[in-house]
């Protein structure tokens, strides 16, 4: 009797290949022990010596904490790897991680401007690529040298910005070492110091949860921060296409990308710092909006493990359909980082502004919010044909996924101007009402004629794919609604979960920048003077 291939059975082979589970097992368990203990002592020891942090205007906790704590987490990982035959690019890693610990601890002790942290921050990324630490990106090394140089100081940076709230820096880093060690597997050298990484990482974990005894600290964040962003491109090395090499580091360190973009660019839009600290990050945004400390954590962790599964199974077993479902979450993710980046926070939240504010014309806004519309509508529409022809794979999909480039461009055009036509950017983007789907379902199911007309004027020869024109209407009809109610189905999801009423704050209103963003207009003809003024 032949057994089918378990794909949990192929996880835990690649990971774990010749019997080597108990190599990596008992080494892996001793630094977690270890980081248990040296973080309970860090605790105890940490207010007679001074060594906690007290509450600020930058600062989301209100009480005096214990910090450091990434101190007990490098010891534990390193006492580990320094003991075990590893190869000689492992222990050049490390003493990189704890070049950037130092520059950490250095800054939690005296606190360091932004531009002697950068400044070292390019040194050790570059002695990183000098090491062999390189993206595989193009054939050209001194442009994939720039870029992993950029890409390790951009995540060193991004991991440091969400270490803001209890157990979320801990928490997403454990996720993130998780998705590497599957993905790259044990074979890679430099694994074992991710994997002891990752069990040091839970042991503080403990102590860090809600409420907090322990905080990471610089001396943390930016190491693993760092170590992240090597180890990642170092996964990317042993991946087959580019789009993988692009997408999956994305994916393994999606949450700090997110909060990264979402602090830097309505940072920059309200005339603040980006490097300066302040209460606005995802989490604090979540907690505004009513949930708890606990909830908002849970949320960002599930968000990181969605995007870890998506980037394993479309690596490893469902190449076709993963892309589809990376699609759809990319879109869920643009609409959910909208909606959080409209959110008007308390003043007390944000730091002084000290930079010029960008301030666009209204009729410029109103341009770029017409075009953000269209080209998230062209995204949907190219993800609608898409699970169309998977959908139909043994009929038309092998043969239109061959031609998909030609077939969604012309897909593109032919539904922008039937939905341009039914006046589906006439008014608001979003949907109020339920007389605002008639233009939508309008405008798909009119082009789905055209197309089907066309098809048999032009191709008569060729056997006519109603049933693949028909799921690519019912399919983009869907995503287009689905997506033009993403305001009101977070609010709904958010309700869910909300342990208080959530009270936006007087005149900002929940939907307003993702609608101004997207093409909404406001009885006087104008956009909303919040998006005028702040974009956000």
């Amino acid at each position: 009797m032949l057994l089918t291939p378990h794909p949990f059975r192929e996880i835990f082979s690649a990971l774990l290949p010749s019997g080597r589970v108990f190599q990596w097992l008992w080494p892996a368990l001793f630094a977690g022990l270890l980081s248990v203990g040296l973080t309970a002592f860090l605790i105890k020891l940490a207010p007679a010596r001074g060594w906690v942090a007290v509450p600020g205007q930058n600062r989301w906790s209100r009480r005096v904490v214990a910090q450091f704590g990434g101190i007990p987490i490098l010891i534990a990982a390193s006492v580990v790897v320094v003991f075990l035959p590893v190869a000689r690019s492992v222990i050049n890693v490390l003493l990189l991680v704890l070049g950037m610990a130092l520059l950490g601890f250095v800054d939690d002790m005296i606190g360091l401007g932004p531009k002697p942290k950068l400044i070292v921050e390019v040194l050790l990324a570059s002695l990183a690529v000098n090491a062999g630490i390189l993206h595989p990106l193009t054939h050209t090394h001194l442009f994939n040298a720039v870029f992993t140089i950029l890409w390790i100081v951009a995540i060193t940076n991004a991991f440091n910005l969400i270490d803001n709230i209890d157990g979320l820096a801990g928490g997403i880093a454990v996720i993130a070492l998780t998705q590497i060690v599957l993905l790259a597997g044990l074979r890679t050298p430099v694994m074992m110091l991710a994997l002891c990484l990752l069990a040091s990482t839970v042991g503080f974990l403990f102590f860090n949860l809600h409420p907090a005894k322990v905080f990471m600290g610089d001396v943390g964040s930016l190491a693993i921060g760092f170590f992240l962003a090597c180890a990642s491109v170092m996964t990317a090395s042993h991946l087959s296409s580019l789009g993988s090499v692009l997408l999956v580091p994305c994916l393994v360190l999606f949450i700090p990308i997110f909060d990264m973009l979402l602090v830097s660019v309505t940072r920059r839009l309200n005339g603040r710092a980006i490097s300066q600290g302040a209460r606005d990050h995802t989490s604090h945004r979540l907690v505004l909006l009513g949930l708890t400390e606990h909830q908002a954590v849970s949320i960002l962790y599930g968000i990181a493990f969605i995007a870890g599964v998506l980037a394993f199974c479309w690596e490893r077993f469902w190449p076709n359909w993963g892309v589809g479902f990376l699609a759809l979450f990319l879109i869920a993710a643009t609409l959910f980082w909208l909606y959080l980046a409209k959110l008007e926070l308390p003043d007390s939240w944000l730091s002084e502004s000290s930079v010029l504010i960008i301030n666009i014309p209204a009729f410029l806004l109103r341009v770029a919010s017409r075009f953000s519309a269209l080209v998230l509508d062209a995204v949907i529409i190219i993800v609608g044909l898409y699970f169309a022809c998977l959908s139909n794979m043994d009929r038309f999909g092998s043969w239109t996924l061959s031609r998909f480039g030609l077939a969604a461009a012309a897909s593109i055009l032919i539904k922008l101007v039937f939905l341009i036509a039914s006046g589906c950017y006439s008014g608001k983007w979003s949907l109020s009402g339920l007389k605002e789907i008639y233009p939508v379902l309008k405008g798909v199911f009119a082009s789905a004629c055209f197309v089907a007309v066309t098809w048999l004027a032009l191709a008569t020869s060729h056997v006519v794919p109603f049933s693949l024109i028909l799921a690519d209407a019912a399919f983009t009809c869907c995503l287009l609604l689905m997506a033009r109610t993403s305001t009101r189905l977070f609010d709904f999801l958010l309700a869910r979960l909300r342990a208080v009423p959530a009270k936006a704050p007087a005149g900002q209103e929940l939907g307003a920048i993702n609608d101004a963003l997207l093409g909404e207009t406001f009885p006087d003809g104008q956009i909303s003077k919040n998006v005028t003024d702040k974009i956000m």
